[in-house]
């Protein structure tokens, strides 16, 4: 490889790692957004956490690919934390007992 070469590969490398960086950031954001309206779905009572995240995890089993069923399953995972841990607008809305 001549030096021309190299310096193409090292930049085409470098453009795709700064996309690939880029790629993991969306994902992240569109998970976090995707959990946050489940979360408030449920607080208004419109949405069972637990039940999506059995949806999601049956979605997940139905790919065949590991990437597809993780990707299920995290989401399913962080859906359950949500449902164990009673959000402050959930435990505000709550009557308190004396």
């Amino acid at each position: 490889m001549n030096e021309i070469d190299r310096v193409a590969f090292v930049e085409a490398l470098e453009l795709l790692t700064e996309e690939l960086r880029c790629l993991r950031m969306e994902q992240t954001v569109q998970r976090t957004a995707l959990a946050l309206l489940a979360r408030h779905l449920s607080v208004l009572g419109h949405a069972q956490l637990e039940v999506l995240a059995q949806d999601l995890e049956a979605m997940g089993s139905t790919q065949a690919e590991p990437g597809w069923q993780d990707g299920f399953a995290q989401i399913a995972g962080v859906l359950r934390l949500m449902h164990a841990r009673p959000s402050r607008a959930r435990s505000r809305s709550r009557p308190v007992s004396e």
